[in-house]
């Protein structure tokens, strides 16, 4: 058994095709789901309260994962005792913007990659002690950070799910989220990490 905790922020379009998915893509699921206002953030903070089994799974709303992504997630956390935690790949319907994410992922790999924790599982074990500092958009570096200082790595895995946002979301999310990357941390981090 597998707790999936899903922070929602009650996309009613695609949140029906994410829980069908998960029920159909991870064996023995126990959904936990939090609506808790002001942010994925501090909705992640009070799901990670009701987590009790050692590898567990953050699934956002708007993610449809399916068999091969689980199979491939749950294979390369288990390959490592040292892996805390391993992400997927979210790519949208829209097949301009799965090509320039595909294109970013071959030119500057998976290493510097951000911890992104839409289609995420995690080792319950290499966040212990974690607390979220804000409600920011950003609480996936705090995950990562906890990873790593905890002794583990986190990593990726060629394991991919669509992330059902419209083309203009996205991009209005990865523009206001590089701004504020190049704010905190310089352009060329601030690319690294997008």
């Amino acid at each position: 058994m597998y707790d999936v905790c899903i922070p929602s922020l009650k996309n009613p379009n695609e949140f029906e095709d994410c829980i069908l998915a998960i029920k159909q893509s991870i064996p023995g699921a126990n959904i936990i789901i939090d609506t808790t206002k002001g942010g994925r953030a501090n909705s992640r903070t009070s799901l990670l309260k009701k987590v009790k089994t050692e590898y567990f799974f953050f699934i956002d709303d708007d993610i449809i994962v399916n068999s091969e992504w689980f199979d491939k997630v749950m294979k390369k956390i288990k390959s490592d005792d040292k892996i805390g935690a391993v992400a997927g790949f979210g790519f949208t319907k829209d097949w301009i913007l799965r090509t320039i994410r595909r294109m970013l992922l071959l030119i500057r790999g998976t290493s510097e990659q951000r911890g992104f924790t839409s289609n995420t599982v995690i080792r319950k074990s290499a966040i212990k002690g974690i607390e979220l500092t804000d409600n920011n958009r950003f609480e996936d570096f705090e995950f990562q950070k906890k990873v790593i200082d905890n002794g583990y790595r986190w990593e990726t895995a060629k394991a991919y799910c669509i992330h059902t946002k419209s083309t203009i979301e996205v991009i209005k999310d990865a523009w206001h989220d590089f701004k504020i990357l190049v704010k905190e941390h310089g352009l060329i981090m601030a690319f690294r990490k997008i």
